[in-house]
């Protein structure tokens, strides 16, 4: 297989054996189509040189413009847009934005991908827009995201050993793999406080000393309301 890197009104020059060959041109902009004939056959003849001239056709970009309001208490920044139908992939985006991306005329899909949301935080309507893209044209969408602000779990540890440092994991049944567990140490005779969004959520206390054990229920559930 021969190729080569051609750019507009270079020419690309190869030697080649003497024989027939077919070449494609490959890499086109998306905005662009080949309207000669792709792949096209081209007989080498020795001590010779015979020319490909490929005719490309291009139109002219369209932009689209994402813009991410957030709004409530205990806010991100940061998300990540993805395109379900086109080929724009995902893009990291910082809010408000807007976000400006250039692409080919058509029909685009786009979403604020869930798993870039905080927990405490949710689209405010749609979290999937379709838009159509113009030649020199820009289309705007917009995602408006609210955020509920964070409440507090307080825990505290009562052990004779004010030495040794537990840990406390949840949510309960986590893993490393599907659910990962968030942990915090927490000595006894010092308290600590943790943030976290709205929710039910299972604590376990955990490295607990061989010679000990937990009086109270281990894993315990705790509601948190937001604030």
């Amino acid at each position: 297989c021969y190729g080569g890197d051609v750019s507009a009104g270079q020419p690309l020059q190869l030697r080649l054996p003497a024989t027939t060959y077919s070449f494609t041109l490959a890499d086109v902009a998306p905005n662009c189509v080949v309207t000669s004939p792709n792949p096209a056959t081209v007989t080498v003849v020795a001590d010779s040189t015979v020319e490909l001239a490929y005719a490309v056709s291009c139109v002219a970009l369209g932009f689209v413009e994402v813009s991410v309001p957030v709004s409530g208490s205990d806010v991100q920044d940061d998300f990540t847009v993805s395109c379900t139908v086109g080929d724009c992939g995902y893009t990291p985006m910082r809010a408000p934005g807007p976000l400006r991306l250039a692409l080919a005329p058509g029909a685009y899909i786009f979403t604020l991908s869930s798993w870039s949301l905080q927990p405490n935080c949710q689209v405010s309507g749609p979290s999937t827009l379709a838009v159509q893209v113009s030649s020199g044209a820009t289309a705007r969408i917009s995602f408006p995201v609210s955020c509920l602000p964070f409440g507090e779990i307080h825990v505290s540890v009562n052990a004779a050993d004010p030495s040794h440092t537990y840990r406390l994991q949840y949510p309960a049944g986590c893993d490393d793999y599907y659910t990962p567990c968030a942990t915090h140490g927490v000595r006894p005779g010092f308290p600590v406080s943790i943030r976290v969004p709205a929710g039910v959520y299972g604590l376990t206390l955990i490295d607990v000393p061989a010679n000990c054990r937990v009086t109270s229920a281990n894993p315990a559930n705790v509601a948190v309301t937001s604030g």
